[in-house]
């Protein structure tokens, strides 16, 4: 997938190739997908929520390179952002993603690293086919 930023695009496209970037494990270009909707947000909870997709990307970028302090701090802060997500947009799995961040927080607080990166939880719309790996 090519991984250029893609500012002619719509709101939608550039969310769901976050998404599929994320998904990918491209967790630096899946920030930059959404950093661009989140600098051109006008609502508020729109913005939050596209926050903590951003600090979850940044979570386990932290976590891939064993910086374990801010792997914790930001799972933490994204999963609060992302609650702001479960009404204006109710194509994703947000519930299902949410409990996923929450069971990684003790093995994120103790500096385990034994959830291996291609084991991270992913993001699941309805209607396709479900990609969660693993409830912790």
């Amino acid at each position: 997938m090519n991984t250029a930023l893609k500012y002619d695009t719509t709101y939608e496209e550039n969310l769901e190739r976050g998404i599929d970037l994320f998904n990918e494990g491209k967790f630096f270009e899946a920030h930059e997908a959404w950093e661009i909707l989140w600098l051109n947000a006008e609502e508020p909870h729109d913005k939050q929520f596209l926050q903590g997709l951003i600090m979850a990307a940044g979570a386990f970028i932290h976590y891939a390179k064993r910086e374990c302090a801010g792997a914790a701090k930001l799972l933490e802060r994204s999963r609060k952002e992302l609650v702001n997500g479960l009404n204006i947009h109710p194509e994703i799995r947000l519930s299902d993603f949410i409990k996923a961040l929450d069971a990684l927080r003790d093995n994120f607080d103790r500096c385990l690293f034994d959830v291996p990166l291609d084991h991270l939880p992913k993001i699941a719309r309805f209607g396709r086919p479900f990609v969660q790996r693993h409830m912790y």
